[in-house]
């Protein structure tokens, strides 16, 4: 529900502020109720590492301050519980029976509209915003892009392989015109493997079906491409600025970022600056690794990447081919967007839902497996 805020509700008043209270003290129970209950696979055991460390890390600036702001101070550890622990919420669900392949199903069809009312909501404020400063652009990048492909790995639980591609189709047009160039090459490998994936364990007719789908839906997005090309002119120029290398300012970033880790004194350079330690310095750094490099040290990159292993392991070890589908989806899109943008803080739970089902879904499977061979 919180994540409904800015579309049926405001965002930032006294019902956002409760109901992200409540999602944040649930989801910590269900993170305590997990641990407790169930044999965690090998990557929450991993993820449980992290949000020790990170809550560590966000309770001692909450306490002694970031020398930023209170404000950034609390925001810290609430983007993260935000992010992450709503997937121990889902795991629990999930094995409890309360999650199920068609709730999943059906929560998708509510995420859609959820999610094109953000789009045009970001776009009416981009709009409101140029008129204010008297500029004449009408095209914007819209960060509300990024919530398609959160969307993107549940759909590989639906069966029927025309509603999939449309639903991929819907997704992908908000993508291209959200004009985020992180977003739309990470879209763009979501769909190469979407589609390469749905060949395996399908009878002849179905793959000639499937083809069919495939083709249409590349031509649908490589026209929409097209289409862009020549009607926006603000489209072109995002795409000038890629030839060009311009990464937004991004590059003077991660060289700051990456100059700064390697000065660091041996301390810090093994366990970080602290918690939001990049804005002392000039801001968030856009890349997961040089933010927690910076952050949390080489300590928080190794965890980081052991994190990143375990998960594209747990997809192929994952027997079940739309299971195996939705963890490495959410693998492709977080992973990626791990370089040029912000995600271990910034996943949403129309992501991870669809992981927290994905993850005890084939725990279960293997609990069955081993009861079978007894």
């Amino acid at each position: 529900m919180y994540y409904l805020q800015g579309t049926l509700y405001e965002s930032g008043q006294w019902l956002s502020q409760g109901l992200m209270l409540v999602l944040i003290l649930s989801s910590l129970y269900y993170f305590y109720y997990a641990n407790k209950r169930y044999k965690l696979p090998n990557v929450l055991k991993i993820l449980n590492i992290m949000l020790i460390i990170f809550t560590l890390y966000g309770s001692f600036i909450m306490l002694f301050g970031n020398g930023v702001s209170y404000v950034a101070d609390y925001q810290y550890l609430k983007a993260i519980y935000m992010s992450l622990l709503p997937v121990y919420s889902f795991y629990v669900f999930t094995m409890k029976g309360e999650l199920t392949e068609k709730t999943l199903k059906l929560w998708v069809l509510f995420f859609i509209p959820i999610a094109i009312a953000s789009y045009f909501r970001d776009q009416r404020e981009a709009l409101l915003a140029a008129m204010e400063i008297r500029s004449s652009r009408e095209e914007f990048t819209l960060n509300s892009a990024y919530i398609f492909l959160a969307i993107i790995p549940a759909i590989a639980l639906y069966k029927k392989a025309l509603f999939q591609y449309s639903l991929l189709a819907i997704c992908s047009y908000f993508v291209l015109t959200g004009m985020k160039r992180g977003a739309m090459l990470i879209g763009a490998l979501c769909l190469l493997y979407f589609i390469m994936s749905s060949f395996k364990h399908k009878s002849n007719t179905k793959k000639i079906w499937i083809f069919l789908l495939s083709v249409g839906l590349l031509a649908l997005v490589y026209y929409g491409f097209l289409y862009m090309l020549n009607t926006s002119d603000y489209f072109n120029a995002r795409l000038e600025q890629t030839r060009e290398g311009n990464a937004s300012g991004r590059d003077v970033l991660f060289s700051v970022f990456w100059n700064y880790f390697l000065d660091s004194n041996i301390f810090f350079f093994l366990f970080g600056s602290g918690a939001d330690a990049t804005l002392r310095i000039i801001g968030y750094a856009h890349n997961d690794w040089l933010e927690i490099a910076v952050n949390n040290g080489v300590f928080g990159i190794v965890l980081y990447i052991t994190y990143w292993i375990n998960l594209y392991k747990t997809s192929n070890n994952t027997k079940d081919d739309a299971l195996k589908k939705i963890i490495m989806l959410f693998f492709i899109v977080y992973f990626f967007k791990t370089f040029f943008s912000m995600s271990y803080n910034d996943i949403p739970i129309y992501a991870t839902c669809a992981l927290g089902y994905a993850l005890a879904q084939q725990k279960m499977g293997n609990l069955k497996q081993i009861n079978i061979r007894r």
